[in-house]
């Protein structure tokens, strides 16, 4: 059985911060991390794939978040 390695210092404080915040924000910031992770990949994709259109990337996008996995 894997043990979660304690937080960090810095990990600590977004912790409390983020513990602090209203369920609304949460969500709110929950969204602007998604909505900031599928421009990245887009970016990347776009540099990767310079042929693949709009819809060619929204799909790879979905595919790599629905197929991700964490560790």
């Amino acid at each position: 059985m894997k043990h979660a390695a304690q937080p960090s210092e810095v990990d600590q404080i977004q912790i409390d911060i983020i513990r602090k915040m209203r369920p609304e924000e949460r969500l709110a910031k929950a969204v602007q991390m998604n909505q900031t992770m599928r421009k990245l990949m887009d970016a990347g994709l776009r540099m990767e794939k310079p042929t693949w259109d709009a819809d060619q990337r929204r799909r790879e996008i979905a595919r790599r978040v629905l197929t991700a996995r964490t560790s």
